[in-house]
């Protein structure tokens, strides 16, 4: 596997697993698991190719928890967590 391959899917698995620890900080109603999670899984998205989508959704889904759109980000989040798995 090329290196950037593999640099590439290390940045996937790393979205993954924060994305989870985003949804589980939902589910737990505690706003700052859910801000590191989707911050680090949306800086390791925007160094993947064809991931653009993706990151647009967690830019929104941050700006929605900072609206209290809290709905509205938990189904954005879910939607980027549920196309990477």
């Amino acid at each position: 596997m090329p290196t950037e391959d593999h640099h590439g899917d290390a940045l996937l698995e790393t979205a993954r697993l924060e994305l989870a620890r985003a949804h589980r900080g939902v589910i737990a109603m505690d706003a700052s698991e859910v801000r590191r999670g989707v911050e680090i899984a949306l800086a390791a998205l925007r160094d993947v190719p064809n991931q653009g989508i993706a990151a647009s959704k967690l830019t929104k889904a941050l700006e929605d928890l900072d609206a209290g759109s809290l709905a509205e980000m938990d189904a954005l989040i879910e939607e980027v967590r549920t196309a990477l798995e």
